[in-house]
């Protein structure tokens, strides 16, 4: 048997656009992170206080950025789908910051991403290509 309980957002509050899927991953102390799609900030959803918050996407510029998700240790990495570098959420600090690719022009880069030890892979979308991140320096 299942419950299911509905939260009201308001749509400035939300950082998925109605028209895409939203990417999400559940993070450390099972924190829900919502990737900057449309919006130049990360959305936040606390599962033990149902409370919803946003955090600043600095640098962001595309019109369409991240499109997956996977955390490693304290931090969330999201797969740059417009945007021209990988996005780095530090659930510790609060902090976004984006870390440069190799050449990767063009749009709609990448469509998904998985964690697997310490590496982060990216699935093409119009790459021909896995990107992969070796994240150091971070427990897992």
């Amino acid at each position: 048997m299942a419950s299911f309980v509905t939260l009201t957002l308001t749509r400035s509050a939300c950082t998925c656009d109605t028209n895409a899927d939203p990417t999400l991953i559940v993070g450390p102390d099972g924190q829900v992170f919502f990737a900057p799609q449309k919006e130049g900030r990360v959305g936040i959803f606390d599962t033990a206080t149902s409370a919803f918050s946003l955090q600043a996407a600095a640098g962001t510029t595309a019109t369409l950025k991240y499109s997956g998700a996977a955390a490693v240790g304290t931090r969330v990495y999201f797969a740059p789908y417009d945007e021209s570098g990988t996005g780095i959420f530090d659930t510790l600090s609060g902090v976004f910051s984006m870390e440069s690719m190799w050449d990767t022009s063009g749009t709609q880069r990448f469509d998904g991403a998985v964690a697997v030890g310490t590496r982060v892979y990216f699935a093409p979308l119009n790459m021909g290509m896995v990107a992969t991140v070796t994240v150091i320096g971070e427990p897992i």
